[in-house]
C-alpha cells in the first residue's frame, strides 16, 4: 500500500503558506510533503514550536557555538532529517560554514525516501 499524506503547501523559499484564489493550497505529492517537512525542520530553532520542543535544530548550543566541528554539524543535520517519517536516509549534504564568523548555510540536502525515491530538498 502506497504511503498517503498531505499538508498545507509552503513556498520552498520563504516558508510562507501558499494561497490561491483566497484558499490555502494542499500539497498531496508524498515526496514533496516529506521534502517540505525536512525544510521546515531545518529552519526550526530550539524551543520554537510549543507542541514538540524536541523538533528542532540545535543551532545555538551545537552548530553556532565556538569551536563546533563539521562532523557535529553534519551529524545534527543527519539526525534531524532522518527522524522525519518517510525519510530512509540523508544521501547528500552540502553547506557553507564559516566557523570564525559562526555562519552556517545549507546549500544542498538530498534524501532517500522509504519508497527508494531520491529527492533534493
Amino acid at each position: 500500500m502506497a504511503l498517503q499524506m498531505s499538508d498545507f503547501k509552503l513556498d520552498a523559499t520563504t516558508g510562507d503558506l501558499v494561497v490561491e484564489n483566497g484558499q490555502l493550497v494542499r500539497e498531496t505529492d508524498v515526496a514533496e510533503v516529506i521534502a517540505q517537512r525536512v525544510r521546515v525542520r531545518l529552519r526550526m530553532w530550539a524551543g520554537e514550536w510549543y507542541r514538540d520542543r524536541r523538533a528542532y535544530m540545535r543551532y545555538v548550543d551545537l552548530i553556532l557555538r565556538k569551536g563546533a566541528s563539521v562532523q557535529d554539524v553534519v551529524g545534527e543535520v543527519r539526525t534531524a532529517v532522518e527522524a522525519i517519517p518517510g525519510v530512509a536516509r540523508m544521501t547528500a549534504f552540502e553547506a557553507d560554514y564559516d566557523r570564525a564568523r559562526r555562519v552556517f548555510k545549507g546549500t544542498l540536502v538530498k534524501i532517500e525516501l522509504d519508497s527508494g525515491q531520491v529527492v533534493e530538498v
